[in-house]
């Protein structure tokens, strides 16, 4: 091959390296926005879901009335929030390890949490009872797909107890109700620097 052809072949490489390339390199590099690693728990908001295993969100919100068998049902937690920063200084970031705000979790960890019956629950956890013996979580890293995705409680407290990465987390009972009806939990989440906040579920319609 002559040595023209073989420039020929580098212009031309070069050229599509740089059509490629160049738009590519528009996006990869543009700045982040700011963002603040941190976030500050405000508030505490339940909600009733049933598990269906379908999907991509393996889960669906039943309607008030609508009655969920207990071994789907689980009670998600998500915080109200605030963001914050951990001071000045760090490396500029790229658009290729964009972080979102609170990608670093809290810098205050969990102490303790309860989830207390507000009506009577069965024979063996009445109401006022603290059901934290019956009680599995997930951290809502990805949603569960059936009820094995939940684990032990002591876990949850061990990986946050010095600081919460997520900003959710579902909580399902290990035992059935002694009744078909209607019942309400209040749920009280304690961090380690004393702070405490409480929310009270809707009736969740078990049987």
């Amino acid at each position: 091959m002559s040595e023209a052809n073989v420039r020929r072949i580098c212009r031309g490489g070069l050229i599509v390296i740089l059509l490629f390339f160049g738009p590519v390199a528009c996006v990869f590099f543009e700045p982040c926005p700011d963002v603040k690693p941190y976030f500050a728990i405000q508030g505490l908001h339940t909600q009733h879901l049933r598990l269906t295993g379908q999907g991509q969100n393996p889960w669906e919100t039943p309607g008030d009335s609508e009655p969920v068998r207990w071994g789907d049902y689980f009670l998600l937690a998500s915080f109200e929030k605030r963001y914050h920063a951990a001071g000045k200084g760090g490396a500029s970031l790229y658009a290729l390890s964009c972080d979102e705000s609170g990608h670093s979790g809290t810098k205050v960890g969990v102490d303790t949490l309860y989830l207390i019956a507000l009506t009577d629950y069965n024979a063996n956890y009445r109401q006022g009872d603290t059901l934290n013996n019956i009680l599995l979580v997930n951290d809502w890293t990805s949603p569960p797909k059936d009820s094995s995705g939940f684990y032990p409680l002591a876990l949850y407290f061990e990986q946050n107890r010095n600081t919460i990465r997520e900003e959710a987390f579902g909580l399902r009972l290990t035992e059935p109700p002694g009744t078909a009806g209607a019942y309400r939990f209040r749920l009280v989440y304690a961090l380690r620097n004393g702070d405490t906040f409480e929310a009270t579920s809707a009736d969740a319609r078990l049987f």
